[in-house]
């Protein structure tokens, strides 16, 4: 005689109740090693090589240029600085992603648990563990991971308090919410998506007084983090610079939101991003579905949460303040998609054996026939590229690349770079990083760029992050043409035209300065390229915008020639 599925299902609840930290431990497990495994596959990204900057820069003033001048708040920074004072190997310096990668699974248990029960805690674990982007994050040199497990941590601490009243959960929830706006700025979206969830829960009458004083009191202190960020960083650095203009003008662009149309392509690239291209149709079904038990279980918080976090992160993509879609910066919304999702899940699995078998049957379908959910996700073009953030293997650089720089190194002449390069090649060139010079780049001049002696090698790097060949001869910094003109006139003792040729090393995402040369060299009958090496990686993403399957070439131009295209 079998029990009823009422007694099935308590049972199943006090299992997971005794044992429920322990499947949680395994899931971290599962997770550490999905991402250990590849963590040094990887050369490191140019965005990568400027925290890497950071760390390996020796002068004060130095570290504060690179500090004030970047987007972030400090406490990442002072991380990887703790970090490098134990090695500054790159590799190393991913570790603080990887354990926070792994810290964040057990966050997002704590949360579900705390939100929806211990069954949707190790649900969302579990999906947080194998989400393709939260892999990656934890892979490389980014705050994000470190940005998802104090933000997960701090929701956890405020679920229990709203759960128990107990008011010791409250130091926790203000703790690590401090910690993630120290650490990232899309931590100020997520209090506002907490401000307006739990602000409409206090009008509908659902928070007692008590509360609303409580979580006031508790919100205080990151709510003056907030405030002296903004006005000892935000407003002096970021607003209105260079940096600003060049994310919000170029690459951002391409994540804000001008209509309806826009909005739902933006969550057709959220999901992409999060759940990879296979999986993003089947996963956003089971978020609607997990929203609509929510709603029907009058589950206030897990369906109030998710809805204000799509709204406020549309809002400011709307505004172009803030990017929406395929795109890393979208990570802070991880914990309002997946709560609703663990939640449903959840529901399924607990509604007793046939209905969880059939649940279970029709997930297993539609992620053994992605097609079915991918033809929501993906019936329309695609607005944005997804951006590979592991561009060469460690490996082909070592073997490939790293002998060509030293062989530079070791004979006179000049090398040139443009930011993004420079940053990508950054761990072969650290010999001559107290050595480098920078000209005009803070006092205000468009054209500053800097120099440095690497071995018997000069080296100039433009303050542009790419540069385009530009035979014009009225071309701005941004172009070859235009940083050998500034150049030579801002330096004499440096004259890039009286070399007879220089070595151009070119890598990152996009390289139309590698694709300018090219076309000249094609033009010229092979006058303009003496030599040339090339480091080849296949396109990772066959039939998407990222055509270009080049991620480092170095050319050694004669510059005579050039210049004489140039006519000087």
């Amino acid at each position: 005689m079998t029990g009823s599925p009422e007694q099935s299902s308590t049972e199943v609840e006090r299992f997971l109740e005794r044992y429920g930290w322990m499947i949680a431990a395994v899931i971290v497990a599962i997770g550490f090693y999905l991402r250990w495994d590849g963590l040094g596959e990887y050369w490191l990204n140019p965005d990568e090589g400027i925290y890497y900057s950071a760390v390996t820069l020796e002068s004060w003033e130095g570290i504060k240029q690179e500090l004030v001048g970047n987007a972030h708040p400090p406490l990442f920074y002072v991380m990887l600085r703790a970090m490098g004072a134990f090695g500054s190997d790159f590799l190393w310096l991913r570790i603080p992603s990887l354990l926070f990668g792994c810290l964040a699974i057990h966050g997002m248990y704590l949360a579900g648990k705390a939100y929806a029960g211990t069954l949707a805690g190790l649900v969302g674990a579990l999906i947080l563990a194998l989400m393709p982007s939260a892999i990656l994050q934890s892979q490389i040199i980014r705050p994000y991971m470190i940005l998802l497990a104090f933000v997960l941590y701090s929701l956890a601490f405020l679920g229990r308090y709203l759960g128990t009243g107990s008011r010791r959960n409250l130091y926790g929830y203000a703790s690590f919410f401090l910690l993630a706006i120290l650490t990232h700025y899309s931590a100020f979206l997520v209090l506002g998506i907490l401000g307006i969830g739990l602000g409409l829960m206090t009008l509908t009458k659902q928070l007692q007084p008590r509360q609303v004083r409580d979580l006031l009191i508790a919100s205080s202190l990151p709510g003056l983090a907030v405030i002296l960020l903004y006005f000892l960083h935000i407003r002096p650095s970021l607003q209105g610079s260079d940096l600003q203009a060049q994310a919000l003008d170029t690459w951002m662009s391409s994540f804000m939101i001008a209509d309806g149309r826009q909005a739902w392509q933006g969550m057709q690239g959220l999901m992409r991003y999060l759940f990879g291209f296979r999986q993003a149709g089947t996963i956003f079904l089971i978020f609607v579905v997990g929203l609509f038990f929510a709603i029907d279980r009058k589950r206030k918080l897990l369906y109030t949460l998710p809805l204000t976090a799509l709204g406020v992160a549309l809002l400011f993509s709307f505004m172009g303040q803030y990017p929406f879609g395929d795109s890393r910066h979208s990570l802070y919304l991880v914990p309002f998609l997946l709560l609703p999702m663990a939640f449903g899940i959840s529901q399924v699995l607990s509604m007793g054996k046939q209905p969880a078998m059939i649940g279970a049957g029709v997930l297993a379908l539609l992620f053994a026939l992605p097609a079915i959910g991918n033809f929501i996700m993906v019936g329309g073009p695609q607005r944005v590229r997804f951006l590979d953030e592991r561009l060469s293997s460690t490996a082909g650089f070592r073997e490939k690349v790293e002998p060509q720089i030293r062989a530079i190194r070791d004979r006179p002449g000049m090398m040139i770079l443009n930011v993004q390069s420079y940053y990508l090649l950054l761990p072969l060139l650290l010999e001559m990083r107290e050595s480098e010079v920078w000209h005009a780049p803070y006092a205000g001049s468009p054209d500053g760029y800097r120099t440095g002696t690497f071995g018997k090698c000069q080296v100039v790097i433009s303050k542009d992050w790419d540069m385009s060949a530009g035979l014009d001869r009225d071309a701005g910094p941004e172009t070859l043409a235009g940083l050998m003109r500034n150049v030579d006139a801002l330096s004499p003792d440096l004259l890039i035209r009286e070399q007879r040729s220089a070595w151009i090393m070119i890598g990152g995402w996009d390289m139309p300065l590698a694709d300018g040369l090219l076309r000249i060299d094609r033009e010229a009958s092979g006058k303009l390229i003496k030599r040339a090496f090339m480091l080849e990686d296949r396109n990772p993403f066959p039939g998407s915008v990222q055509t270009n399957p080049r991620s480092f070439v170095g050319f050694e131009v004669d510059l005579s020639f050039y210049s004489g295209l140039l006519g000087g």
